[in-house]
């Protein structure tokens, strides 16, 4: 028989006490504890290498305003996968009934007129081609506004 020391979880103040213990014997996986340990009583086996400083369980299983999400899905593993599962096939419903139109059903008019006069300088060119054109835009019944940008080639 061996003395050795372990910390439990307090479920009242969510605090962890060091208590001493006897150990029967080890066996493979498992220690058998002789004094000590009363039934129902939960042990600190990880994470908690600062509790002989805190004294305060990081293990606890409720969090500072009293609601652990993690642990409440954890328990409640079914609904959990039913949402998951939902979520997926209305992800897929959804991708599968989008539009496939590659034209929308509206028109944009635009036109774009682009003059290519060998040996004309830039003033020339918008004199001859670029105003007309913007012109002839500006008399149309069918378009709201005109823009003529030239430039340089």
């Amino acid at each position: 028989m061996a003395n050795a020391a372990i910390w439990v979880v307090d479920p009242a103040t969510s605090t962890v006490a060091l208590r001493n213990i006897t150990i029967l014997r080890h066996e493979p996986g498992s220690v058998v504890v002789g004094d000590g340990l009363a039934p129902g009583d939960t042990v600190v086996t990880a994470a908690c290498r600062h509790c002989a400083l805190a004294r305060r369980s990081a293990c606890s299983t409720k969090s500072r305003n009293g609601v652990n999400l993690s642990a409440w899905a954890l328990s409640h593993r079914s609904f959990i996968i039913f949402v998951m599962i939902a979520s997926m096939v209305a992800g897929a419903v959804s991708y599968s009934t989008l539009g496939r139109n590659e034209d929308p059903p509206f028109t944009f008019r635009t036109m774009v007129v682009q003059a290519n006069w060998p040996g004309a300088t830039l003033e020339e060119t918008v004199e001859q081609v670029t105003e007309r054109s913007s012109a002839s835009c500006r008399r149309s019944r069918t378009s709201t506004s005109c823009a003529a940008t030239p430039r340089r080639a």
